[in-house]
Formats: C-alpha cells, structure tokens, sequence
C-alpha cells in the first residue's frame, strides 16, 4: 500500500504535466499545423486526452489499494479494446463510392501499351461539377500575426468528365493531352482558368486534361495511357511539380477492393489495411476535422513568444505592380537544400526517372510529340528575389522549425542558394541524355513575380489563376517555335495509341 500512493501521485502529475506544458507554438504556426486551445499541437493534445483517460484511471485503482499488476492489466486491455475497435470501425466505415478520388489499376483500363503497365489511374467521381468559395487565407485559425490578405476571394467551378476528369467539355478527339498533378488539374482556380483551358484557347485547337490532385508521375503516366491516349493526340504535356513529385508514392487503397491485376500478396493487404484503419482512417479524419473546427480557433489570437524565425514570414515583395506576400513551410525550404549525388541514388529519383522515360517510350511507339514542363515551387521562385531583405539567421531559424540540425547560418543560407536550381538542373540533364523535351516555367515565373504579379497564392502553395494564364502562355509559344502540332506521318498514325 505505501508504494501504491507515491505511484499514483506520480502517474496524476504526468497527467499533468502533459497538460502544462504548452507545444512549440511558433514552430506549429510556422509549419501551418493546426494549434489547438492556442496551445498545443493536434498529437499532443490527443495523447494528453488519452493519457488522460488511462492514466488517471490507473492512478484511482493503485490509491484504492489495487494491484500494480491489476492495474496494468486493466489499462491494457481497455487500450487494446479501444486499439481494435477503432480499428474495425475506421475500415467498416471506408465506402469507395463515396470517396473523393477512384483509383482504379491501369492494368484494367488498358489492354496493351509498348510499356509495362504498373500501378494505378487516379480520378474523381464522374459527372459532377462543384461551386465552391476560394479563399487564399492561412489554411490554420492561429497562424502568422497580422497575417496580410491573400489573393482575392473568388467563386469557383470544378467539373468532371465522363472519366471523372477536369474537363468542362470533353471533345471527341484532341490534340494535346495534358497530365501531371494538382498544378495541371488545376487547384484553387475555375475550369475556364486551368492552364490547359487556356492553352486550348490559345492554340484554337482541343486539349484534353487527365491530370489529377496527388498524382505521382506514375499515376500521371498511367492517367495518360488509361485516358489521354484514346483521342489519338498529337502533342502530350507531362508537367512535373518539384515540390513533390520527386519522392515515394505509397501503395494505393485499391488493394482493398481486390482491384489489382492479380490477387495481391498477404503483406501488401495488410499494409493497405493497416493504413485504412489509422494513417487514412475515414473515423480519424472526421474526428480531426471535429477537433480543428472546434478548438482551433480557441485561443488563435494569444499573443506569440518572441520568434526570428517568423519575423520575415510570409515574406514581403514590393514591385511597381505593388506589393505582396508570400507564405511558405521550412520543409518546402530545405527540400531546396539539395544533396545531389545522394539523391540521383535513392528511389525518390530513379523510381520517377523510370517513369518519364517510360512516357517517352510510350510517345515514340505511338508517334506523338512528348513535353514536359518543369514546375517550380513556391519558395524557389521566391528566395532569390528577397536574398537581401532576408537576414541569414532569421533564414536559418524559419528552417529549424522543420529540422533542428542545422550548419551555422552563414554557412546555411550559402548552402541554401547554392543548391535551389540542383534539382531542376538534374531534371534538365536528364531530358538532355534521353533526348526529351523539356521546358522550364522557372524564370517567367521568377520573372512575373518580381514584377509584383501573383501568380502564385499568398498561402496556398499552387499557382493563381494569372500563374496558369502564364503557364499556358509559355506553353503555347513552345508549342509554336517547335512546331510541335505538324501532322504526324501516315506510319505514325497508323502505329496508334494503346487499347
């Protein structure tokens, strides 16, 4: 009994103390985590609810006079039955038909293509079209203080194709096909003002758009043989997003559905069902959304603890046109702070090489003209143009709110500026020695922003609509200087997209 109660003392102050002690509130604000209560980050305030929940109960039973092995016992078996139940009630829960994207095994839709045909399409519900409000505003309720006013507030259109595709209209056949991820389909902006609309516009001739929100260039390629290549097109635009297009692409939920060529093996089937009951819970996520809606904004006006690292943030950029701001996450930062000899080796870069050059290879046998355009992010458009404005140290200490272990910061921001064009660098060499061609958005957009036009949002990541009226400006002049819409040779034709 004597050690009982010092035992649930000590299991009540850590309750406590979970509570006490607030969450690095600057590093969430800077990161655009969700702070919820003005205190805590959304991981914290769920453990301190379920330390809470458990450990005040063990901490009753031990003062009662309750044995330390009982006590566990009991909270073991009340987290392992919670644990499970969450578990089976997230995957009763998952209804495919009312998810927001379909993802369907290429190896389904495609009957034959002269390149291996692995992976999934990704699309949304077909047929349907949303009005919805776009706000350029910080995606969190406690965010930057005195956070400047983004890009106007608009009403937009998203509307599917009979694929479940972005295309107001779908042509019988087209031209140009246009696959990729959310900066192709088109995020925060109107139908009318996707860069592939505008292009057609442009060109006076029709484009088909098969790109789709968190495609990899896989997805993309598979988007493009499954439902860019049946309107026997002359011309496909691969864009590929820097931002994250170059990492690893988890296996799909389709497992779950037995939609794969062939049954899946046992260990992919319990990978794809361990992440529907937690990482991609549709329970999780509703609770989430509870959560955020209801305690974030609790709070979001506290004053913030003196914090160099948001001091410049979102950064300022003054120009003739006016001024504006531009918000960005330290990881999106220091993905610029490129090692790379270290990265031309891991699957981040091989995996998605192989990719384009299947597109490539998909392009020749079936005789269209391939382009891909390279997307900058945010950040690297950016930097260059507030290199000045920007004090190292305040550069340095944005940064470490994603990772802590940081040179010096001279030697950090040499490092940082040095390194911002090694990734679209590798790319460019890459479409030099396979012959592909490539076409950079990099410095019109530099160019544009340093004029004072937004053509990316303040907050969002994606381009405004001016950014996609100048995509497809950009696009449209290579389209001409190469001549790439001349008829294709009668064997060409006849060689035919795949089935």
């Amino acid at each position: 009994m004597s050690r009982r109660r010092p035992a649930a003392l000590a299991l009540a102050a850590a309750v406590a103390a979970v509570w006490l002690v607030p969450s690095d509130v600057p590093r969430l604000v800077a990161r655009q985590d969700d702070v919820l209560l003005g205190r805590y980050a959304e991981g914290h305030l769920v453990a301190a609810a379920l330390a809470t929940a458990l450990l005040l109960p063990a901490a009753w039973m031990l003062a009662r006079g309750v044995g330390a092995l009982e006590v566990l016992v009991r909270v073991g078996l009340a987290a392992g039955a919670g644990w499970l139940a969450f578990a089976a009630a997230s995957i009763a829960s998952y209804e495919p038909a009312k998810q927001r994207y379909v993802e369907t095994p290429v190896a389904e839709l495609v009957r034959e293509a002269p390149v291996p045909l692995v992976g999934i399409t990704r699309r949304r519900q077909p047929g349907r079209s949303f009005e919805m409000t776009r706000a350029d505003v910080p995606p969190t309720a406690r965010s930057y203080p005195g956070a400047p006013a983004g890009f106007p507030e608009a009403r937009i259109v998203l509307t599917t194709d009979r694929d479940g595709l972005r295309n107001a209209a779908l042509p019988p056949r087209w031209d140009v096909v246009v696959t990729g991820d959310s900066f192709a389909e088109g995020s925060m902006v109107s139908d009318g003002e996707v860069w592939s609309a505008r292009l057609a516009e442009a060109l006076g001739r029709p484009v088909r758009n098969v790109a789709m929100s968190g495609a990899s260039p896989r997805v993309a390629l598979n988007n493009l043989l499954a439902f860019g290549a049946a309107g026997d097109p002359r011309l496909a635009i691969v864009s590929v997003y820097e931002g994250n297009d170059f990492k690893d692409h988890r296996e799909p939920l389709a497992l779950l559905r037995g939609d794969g060529a062939g049954p899946p093996r046992l260990a992919d089937r319990l990978r794809a069902w361990r992440r529907l009951a937690f990482e991609d819970s549709p329970l999780r996520a509703r609770a989430k959304r509870w959560l955020i809606d209801t305690l974030g904004p609790v709070g979001r006006d506290a004053a913030l603890p003196e914090a160099p690292g948001l001091s410049w943030m979102p950064v300022r950029i003054a120009a003739p046109a006016g001024v504006r701001h531009y918000a960005f996450d330290p990881g999106d930062l220091l993905a610029l702070r490129l090692d790379r000899a270290r990265f031309e080796r891991s699957p981040a870069w091989t995996t998605n090489a192989e990719a384009f050059r299947a597109a490539a290879a998909w392009a020749r046998a079936a005789g269209v003209e391939l382009l891909f355009l390279y997307v900058p992010s945010k950040p690297r458009v950016v930097l260059p143009l507030v290199r000045d404005a920007v004090p190292a140290e305040a550069l340095r200490a944005f940064a470490a709110y994603k990772k802590r272990d940081l040179p010096p910061a001279q030697r950090f921001a040499s490092e940082l500026y040095a390194s911002l064009d090694a990734l679209e660098r590798l790319f460019l060499g890459f479409c030099a020695a396979e012959t592909l061609r490539c076409l950079s958005a990099t410095e019109p957009l530099r160019r544009a922003t340093a004029a004072g036009e937004q053509v990316y949002f303040t907050y969002d990541p994606h381009w405004t609509r001016l950014g996609h009226a100048l995509a497809a400006a950009t696009v449209a002049a290579e389209i001409r200087a190469a001549g790439l819409l001349a008829p294709r040779s009668s064997a060409a034709r006849a060689a035919g997209p795949p089935r």
